[in-house]
């Protein structure tokens, strides 16, 4: 009688992930085709973690998407879409951020000052890339090191 119960209990939770997962998607494709978009191509050094699909933001606000990368004379061109009610000056710059620790990866667009803006297919090449994990903990210990190497050198006043 038990496993019935559970067997239900364990279908019913499959068909709601399912219908999640069904209506998450139709409302992203939904969503994608009443907006309209121009491209802009982005030029990185690195682009670790960024694929189709990832978000575009300006402030933390979503206004674009990924559309795809590829790679061109060692440097990563990655293609986005940004809605049209978005308009970005053309001394723009672009880099890419993590949410948190081990969080996804975005692209991040720096709104410039020049009164021009860009047009669709333009290219925003002041841009920066990420930066590996193993990087960004090895200039936090440098840090450490160095702060308590200034305390050590620093005479005690006190005595």
């Amino acid at each position: 009688m038990k496993y019935k119960y559970k067997l239900a209990l364990l279908g019913a939770v499959f068909c709601g992930l399912f219908l999640w997962g069904y209506l998450s998607f139709q409302q992203h494709t939904i969503r994608k085709s009443n907006r309209r978009d121009y491209n802009l191509i982005l030029v990185f050094s690195t682009v670790d973690g960024i694929f189709p699909g990832s978000d575009v933001m300006i402030a933390g606000v979503p206004v674009g998407t990924v559309t795809s990368t590829s790679l061109d004379e060692n440097q990563a061109i990655v293609n986005v879409s940004i809605s049209k009610k978005y308009k970005l000056p053309a001394d723009s710059s672009a880099s890419i951020y993590t949410d948190g620790l081990l969080g996804r990866s975005y692209v991040n667009i720096n709104p410039g000052s020049d009164d021009e803006m860009l047009q669709p297919g333009d290219i925003i090449e002041m841009t920066q890339g990420t930066l590996p994990i193993t990087d960004m903990v090895g200039i936090v210990l440098n840090k450490f090191i160095d702060q308590d190497k200034a305390k050590a050198a620093k005479p005690n006043v006190a005595e």
